[in-house]
């Protein structure tokens, strides 16, 4: 599971044969930048940037689709829009960089014609991501590449607005990623993030971890109480000396100081006279009924529910 996690993080491919993780997002990293060169300014007033061209995008996410959108504006004139559907699996993260993907597109698609472009945004996460120069994540590693070589000839800045402030270009772009899903059925970015394919691994190796354990003749005892290993894990259960000997029933009980011959009979010293383990002093042996607490007598039926 580690070194499948690792390679996932990575890039690289996995010992897992899970088709989903043919498109997990590839980490990269800003290359043949200079270092005087690779800073990316954000400006977080909230204020609308003061440009030749004003452009607004968003991301978003519902039950049934994900969308990205850009607006452009010159002279408060909508002279321009781009909205893309995403894949369900993508995050609304990836829809806001989708959104300033799109939007860095169409300036380089402009050339010179517009000299100064600002870009506002209404996601920190997304400009912070465009902002950290040791960012990883190729649509953030992309936007900053391509936003780093155009800015030579073209005044692009970065700027984060407040949603939902009654922004016009911000409800606008706002409204097309959420209808997007109306008119374009065809998906444009369908990698999901990192984190999803890590969660997706983590599911597959608990799948096999539980086949192993349910399928095993061992831990006969131990099923009693953790039958699967989806069981133990919604248990808010933390191993002592104590507990591992009830749990496993290797400890001083007879029946297991008669197996390593440490007892001449494994049974137990009370009237019932039957094989002492720890599920017979938890639940039945006589001896310990004044000790035992009443939860311990409902042990399987709380066992029973809990599994059902």
């Amino acid at each position: 599971m580690c070194s499948a996690s690792k390679s996932n993080r990575k890039g690289n491919p996995t010992n897992a044969v899970i088709v989903a993780l043919k498109k997990i997002e590839t980490p990269s990293k800003t290359r043949g930048i200079h270092p005087k060169d690779n800073d990316i300014s954000v400006d977080l007033s909230g204020m609308v940037g003061n440009a030749n061209m004003r452009i607004f995008t968003d991301g978003s996410k519902t039950e049934n689709h994900v969308g990205a959108s850009m607006v452009a504006e010159k002279v408060c004139k909508e002279i321009h829009i781009n909205t893309q559907s995403l894949n369900t699996s993508c995050t609304v993260f990836q829809a806001e960089l989708y959104g300033v993907s799109m939007t860095i597109d169409w300036i380089q698609s402009k050339g010179k014609k517009t000299f100064s472009y600002a870009i506002n945004v209404d996601s920190k996460a997304a400009l912070f991501a465009i902002a950290n120069k040791h960012t990883t994540h190729p649509l953030a590693v992309a936007i900053r590449m391509k936003a780093i070589k155009q800015r030579n000839s073209t005044s692009i800045t970065f700027r984060w607005v407040k949603g939902h402030a009654g922004l016009k270009g911000n409800e606008r772009a706002d409204y097309l990623a959420k209808t997007v899903v109306r008119y374009k059925n065809s998906i444009a970015y369908d990698e999901i993030p990192i984190n999803q394919g890590k969660q997706i691994l983590e599911d597959h190796y608990t799948k096999i971890w539980n086949a192993i354990y349910v399928n095993s003749t061992n831990a006969s005892h131990t099923k009693l109480y953790i039958p699967t290993i989806f069981h133990r894990l919604s248990l808010s259960l933390w191993p002592n000396f104590l507990l591992t000997r009830f749990l496993t029933s290797h400890g001083s009980f007879h029946s297991y100081l008669h197996k390593i011959n440490k007892m001449p009979s494994p049974n137990c010293n009370c009237p019932e006279w039957t094989v002492q383990r720890a599920h017979h002093l938890m639940q039945e042996c006589s001896l310990w009924s004044k000790d035992r607490p009443s939860i311990f007598k409902s042990l399987p039926h709380l066992w029973f529910c809990s599994t059902t």
